[in-house]
C-alpha cells in the first residue's frame, strides 16, 4: 500500500484494527471520562448507545471500516497519520430506526501498523 494513505482509500490493514473495544469501553462510551464524556452523551441522546451496547457497536465499527472509504487524512507526527472514517451507525432501543454518521479516527503509525481507534463520535 502506498504511504501517506490518501482519501478515498480503504482504510489500511483494517481487518487488523486494534484498540477498538479498549478506546470505546474508556473513552468514547464512558460518561466518567474526562475528554469522552461529551461523546458518550451524544451516543446516548442521539442513538440510545451506552457501554451496555459496546459490543454492538464495537461489530459495527469493525464491519464498517472494511467497507467505507477513509474520508481525510491529516499528519499526526513524524511518520504518523490520523485517517478519519465516517460510519453509518445504527441507534438502539426506541432510537433503533435511526442511523447517524459516526466519525472514528484511526492512527496509523507508519505502512506496516495495524490501525488503532483514537476516537469515535456521532456526527449529526
Amino acid at each position: 500500500m502506498a504511504w501517506p494513505p490518501e482519501a478515498g482509500e480503504p482504510l489500511q490493514r483494517a481487518a487488523e484494527a486494534i484498540g477498538v473495544r479498549e478506546r470505546l469501553a474508556d473513552y468514547s462510551l464512558n460518561p466518567e471520562s474526562e475528554f469522552g464524556a461529551p461523546k458518550a452523551r451524544g451516543f446516548a441522546l442521539i442513538l440510545g448507545i451506552t457501554l451496555e451496547h459496546l459490543e454492538q457497536l464495537e461489530a459495527e465499527i469493525r464491519s464498517g471500516i472494511l467497507t467505507t472509504p477513509v474520508s481525510s487524512v491529516r499528519e499526526n507526527a513524524i511518520h504518523r497519520v490520523n485517517c478519519v472514517v465516517d460510519l453509518p451507525i445504527r441507534g438502539v432501543g426506541d432510537k433503533q430506526d435511526r442511523r447517524v454518521n459516526t466519525r472514528t479516527i484511526w492512527e496509523l503509525a507508519d505502512k506496516d501498523a495495524a490501525p488503532r481507534l483514537v476516537s469515535a463520535f456521532v456526527k449529526p
